[in-house]
């Protein structure tokens, strides 16, 4: 089996917010749960690839969409609606947004 290759300062912070994340937190908005991570960088530099790795080594989830586009294109008029795009809160998961575009 091929190693991952994410960084060890990425790990470390996914385990701690697999250890400690709780989802009846901050991060519950409106019934959903917020993303606790965000992936940066920009168009066509494997932003998808990375998030792929994180969802399938970690069970990281996405909302509705891989990209939200919620900070740019005018996509999300409250935080209630940002927060409407992802999961219900309950058992804790880790969520993320992975829109190249912020």
């Amino acid at each position: 089996m091929r190693r991952s290759r994410v960084a060890r300062p990425v790990l470390a912070l996914l385990l701690l917010l697999l250890a400690f994340g709780r989802a009846d937190d901050i991060m519950c908005v409106a019934g959903h749960q917020l993303p606790e991570l965000f992936v940066l960088g920009a168009q066509k530099c494997s932003t998808s690839s990375f998030g792929q790795q994180l969802t399938e080594s970690f069970g990281l989830r996405y909302g509705g969409a891989k990209e939200t586009h919620c900070f740019d294109m005018g996509g999300c008029p409250s935080l209630n609606s940002f927060a409407g795009r992802f999961p219900p809160c309950g058992q804790h998961t880790v969520t993320l947004d992975a829109t190249p575009n912020y």
